[in-house]
């Protein structure tokens, strides 16, 4: 039996606060200063309290209804279907319904869309298995998303019985201190005895296809292409090729590009490699999405994929199998990840553990296999 969770009366008790200064703490924080919020969120992490956005789980303490959390970075932006012109595309759409317009096909709408570089992601297919198996166990699922503020991820906390959250700018350490006792699962995050994380294999799988590049296609020179530190998938997956490439003394390897595409959505420094014809044998790029864009850069310089460079990328997502050549890559377990992740919220007690998930090497066109 689920207990009643605190609420924000008791905070306010604890703190020595109004019940304002404790809403304005979460929701509101820039207003608050800082010794006072701080004050706040200990009297809240002590008593487990997280906000609530339902007038349902404060009257019944539970809502049934398992979170997921993803931050403004990791989604693909969707052109005219979003912002303000898409507002006003789909208000045209329903005043033209009301009117009795006649069916009308909209090409600013179907275009980015169909991407599959921007759609799916693994975003996308880790939310599919999360909503599969909360559908498959008869629980409600709130998608949530927003930008890089604690309370906005509290706000979702509070509307839910447990919470999987997508990798983002805010440290594990500062979401955990705002998410109260309710469960928590991380994607893709480093282990932390507090909460249950869901990763896959990055070590693993990126010694894989070092291995398969130095021993079945010969290669000598590797570059990487990708973030080197930051998010944990990225800097584990750097840090094992730098182990790979040093345990075998006849290879060499350095930094063509570690470019963000928090940024920028190219990759100058493959563009400047490209163009000055200083390429090493192989771009090992630590993600598709970083992959497919270094295919495009090498092709728009008249560089030949296999023949003159290989590449490789990490993730398998479905645009790895369609452009051309197919992309070499280390698929994930997507929706596994997503399953598991909804499955640790259900289990009572929520187990505090981290599940590594194995990956697979997936040779095709752009090593030359």
């Amino acid at each position: 039996m689920v207990g009643k969770r605190p609420t924000v009366y008791d905070v306010a008790e604890r703190a020595g606060v109004s019940i304002a200064t404790v809403s304005h703490s979460f929701r509101k924080p820039n207003r608050i200063r800082a010794e006072t919020r701080e004050l706040v969120l200990t009297a809240a992490r002590e008593l487990g309290y997280v906000p609530s956005g339902s007038a349902r789980s404060l009257a019944g303490g539970s809502t049934g209804a398992l979170g997921l959390h993803l931050f403004h970075l990791l989604l693909p932006q969707r052109g005219a279907a979003s912002g303000e012109s898409g507002e006003e595309l789909l208000t045209a759409l329903v005043e033209s319904a009301a009117a009795g317009a006649a069916p009308e096909w909209f090409p600013e709408a179907n275009t980015v869309d169909h991407d599959p570089k921007v759609f799916p992601l693994y975003v996308d297919e880790i939310q599919r298995g999360f909503v599969i198996e909360c559908r498959d166990h008869g629980r409600p699922v709130v998608l949530s998303q927003g930008g890089t503020e604690q309370s906005e991820v509290a706000s979702t906390a509070g509307r839910v019985d447990g919470l999987a959250i997508f990798p983002g700018p805010t440290p594990a350490d500062q979401l955990l201190d705002v998410l109260g006792s309710n469960p928590v699962v991380l994607f893709s995050s480093a282990p932390d005895p507090r909460t249950a994380q869901v990763n896959s294999d990055n070590r693993g799988g990126m010694r894989s296809i070092v291995e398969h590049l130095a021993t079945v296609h010969g290669v000598r020179s590797l570059g990487w292409v990708g973030e080197t530190s930051g998010q944990f998938d990225f800097s584990e997956r750097f840090s094992a090729f730098e182990e790979a490439v040093s345990a075998k003394p006849a290879l060499s390897r350095r930094i063509i590009d570690q470019h963000s595409f928090d940024a920028d959505p190219t990759l100058p420094g493959v563009e400047r490699a490209a163009r000055e014809r200083n390429l090493p044998d192989v771009l090992v790029c630590g993600s598709d999405q970083s992959a497919l864009v270094a295919l495009e850069t090498l092709q728009a310089a008249g560089i030949r994929v296999p023949e003159d460079v290989l590449v490789t990328g990490f993730d398998d997502v479905l645009a790895a199998q369609l452009c051309h050549p197919q992309l070499t890559t280390v698929r994930q377990q997507f929706e596994l990840m997503g399953r598991v992740a909804a499955h640790l919220l259900m289990a009572e007690p929520a187990p505090k553990l981290t599940i590594t998930l194995g990956v697979s090497l997936m040779p095709r066109g752009s090593c030359g296999c």
